[in-house]
């Protein structure tokens, strides 16, 4: 039974060829500086083996330094400027709630220099005078 196990392996192992070394086979293969067979005898795979590779890693490519660098500082643009854009955001939302408070409670003294507070003016243009009359009350608190 031992001796029918052995007989049962394959004559010649496969050999496992890394990632990056199958893609540079194949980018000299397309380059046209070697052959499949020329590939294969190098490599120490098998023609079919090759052509799985072809197969699987058709759309795969090698990328240059330049390129990889060129992407990484697009990425980093587009994320200093999604940054940028943020804090515009949440500047104008800050905006929005000081205006908001200013149209409810009139305009409050700057804390910043400590000035007054700006005396409301009559301006509501109505013609119902108890309308103008609680528009005024209320924009002056």
């Amino acid at each position: 039974m031992k001796r029918s196990l052995e007989r049962a392996k394959p004559a010649r192992a496969v050999r496992y060829v890394h990632l990056g070394e199958r893609l540079d086979t194949l980018g000299r293969i397309r380059r046209g500086a070697w052959s499949i067979d020329e590939a294969a005898a190098e490599l120490g795979v098998t023609r079919g083996e090759i052509l799985e590779w072809q197969r699987r890693h058709r759309d795969d490519r090698v990328l240059s330094f330049d390129e990889a660098r060129a992407s990484s500082l697009r990425a980093h643009r587009l994320r200093r400027r999604a940054e940028e854009l943020a804090k515009l955001v949440e500047d104008t939302e800050r905006r929005i709630r000081d205006l908001h408070q200013e149209l409810l409670h009139g305009p409050q003294p700057s804390k910043q220099f400590g000035q007054e507070a700006l005396p409301v003016q009559d301006t509501c243009r109505t013609h119902n005078r108890e309308a103008r009359k609680a528009v005024i009350s209320l924009t002056q608190g």
